[in-house]
């Protein structure tokens, strides 16, 4: 009987024992598993998403300039056929102009390319297509709009640019006087200097008013003393 019940304890704990080497082999398992997944995300998954992100990113920017590309094409179509109905002579497309800045004092060349170069009346102008279709305002009143057309003028060497709204198809002259310019520097006060400077004229208002009342009631009560009675 003691050696049956002993065989049955020996066999209890040695399945206890199995059972426990299971368990842990189960977790050194599922922990080696997700250290795997962990590592092949990220140097695996995560750089090859990372990839195709970057390639569908590309490809989208490269679309959305191929489609603006196209409508700028096509704007420029649209605003030939606009300029020839009113007379105007067709002589270049995308024409070049070459400017030059000076960035630090070392000269920066850069490149400007005109929609259409066009003539009427012996006349010729620098021509720039605008408009919804086109995603560009057609408008002198927004800034990058303005700021083109100006730039064309200096580096065409015109005075006057069309502006070709080829959704309402009609055709605005854009004249830039030419201004002068003063040479002398513009002084620009910091703000500590500006409040140097208030306060320095508040001190010395207040003073110049104290000297001049306790001048001015003394010289009044000696000269009309009936006006201005004494205490």
């Amino acid at each position: 009987m003691d050696g049956a019940q002993n065989h049955l304890t020996r066999r209890l704990f040695d399945l206890g024992v199995a059972a426990v080497i299971v368990v842990l082999v189960a977790v050194l398992l599922y922990i080696a598993w997700g250290k795997y997944w962990e590592l092949h995300t990220k140097y695996i998954t995560q750089p090859r998403l990372a990839k195709e992100k970057a390639a569908a990113e590309k490809a989208r920017k490269a679309q959305q300039e191929a489609d603006r590309v196209k409508a700028e094409r096509a704007g420029e179509t649209l605003a030939l056929g606009i300029l020839t109905k009113q007379g105007y002579a067709f002589h270049a497309r995308n024409q070049e102009a070459e400017g030059t800045l000076l960035v630090d004092g070392k000269p920066e060349p850069y490149r400007l390319k005109a929609d259409l170069i066009v003539s009427k009346d012996g006349v010729t102008y620098v021509a720039e297509a605008k408009g919804g279709s086109m995603g560009t305002s057609s408008s002198v009143r927004h800034g990058p709009t303005r700021r083109q057309l100006l730039e064309y003028s200096i580096l065409f060497k015109s005075t006057a640019v069309l502006l070709v709204d080829t959704d309402a198809k009609n055709i605005q002259r854009i004249d830039f006087p030419k201004y002068k310019v003063d040479p002398k520097p513009v002084v620009l006060l910091d703000r500590k200097a500006m409040i140097t400077t208030l306060l320095s004229g508040l001190a010395f208002g207040a003073a110049l008013a104290l000297t001049i009342v306790l001048w001015l009631i003394p010289l009044l009560r000696s000269l009309w003393p009936a006006l201005v009675p004494a205490p």
